[in-house]
């Protein structure tokens, strides 16, 4: 059950693992606790831990809590501040 409503977006975010691997997602939609992403040219699987650095914001963490071939469901480790959101989601 989702507890808040997601905005879509199309937005290229770069992330680390935190073991400092360099990655890259397509954020497709967006809610103050989460996102769906693609990652481009690699797998990411359920449960790995993610350093996300939107434009415009400082670094946040995050899991994978969904991995399908072709997204993954992104819960971020804390509510993103309403305007890190807002900014993001109007990107």
């Amino acid at each position: 059950i989702r507890r808040m409503p997601r905005s879509e977006i199309r937005m290229r975010c770069p992330c680390r693992t935190l073991d400092g691997v360099p990655l890259e997602l397509e954020l497709l939609d967006l809610s103050e606790r989460g996102c769906r992403a693609r990652p481009i040219g690699f797998d990411l699987q359920f449960g790995q831990a993610l350093r996300m650095f939107p434009e415009g914001s400082e670094g946040f963490t995050a899991t994978v809590r969904r991995a399908e071939p072709d997204f993954v469901g992104i819960e971020f480790d804390r509510e993103l501040p309403h305007p890190v959101f807002e900014r993001m989601r109007l990107y």
